[in-house]
């Protein structure tokens, strides 16, 4: 079994997921917990979900004074998701708008998005669970 891999010093991760819910976490490179999410999305086709957690992951890293120090790297498990995100010529029109929209919101980021297997995103993927009940938006959290 895969575990997560801590991220380079000056960098930090966050895993995502979808589901009917979103979840993300993100962890400096000790493994410390410095934000959550879970969120419920209601129905949703699984890459949506999974566009939608990586976005809602940008969105609370740019709320964070993480942004000036730290670089981020983004890791899912979907490759539709990581493939559109780096070619974004290449997605179905039903998917464009919600890569786009990521996109502009990484703009001005110091990021990299990189696809991960499950073994090492299991986390994301409890939180995103969790989303489909309840709403958790938390910073300085510990596992």
């Amino acid at each position: 079994m895969e575990e997560w891999t801590s991220p380079p010093v000056g960098s930090v991760k966050f895993n995502t997921d979808g589901t009917a819910g979103i979840g993300g976490i993100l962890r400096d490179n000790s493994g410390k917990c410095l934000w959550i999410f879970s969120k419920s999305i209601g129905v949703a086709n699984p890459t949506s979900a999974e566009l939608l957690a990586i976005k809602e992951a940008l969105t609370v890293f740019m709320s964070t004074g993480l942004v000036e120090t730290f670089r981020l790297l983004v890791e899912s498990d979907c490759s539709n998701a990581v493939s559109w995100l780096r070619y974004p010529f290449t997605p179905p029109i039903v998917f464009k708008e919600l890569v786009y929209e990521c996109l502009a919101l990484s703009r001005e980021l110091n990021w990299e998005l990189l696809l991960v297997d499950r073994e090492k995103n299991k986390r994301a993927d409890t939180l995103a669970k969790a989303g489909i009940d309840d709403d958790i938006i938390s910073g300085g959290e510990n596992e």
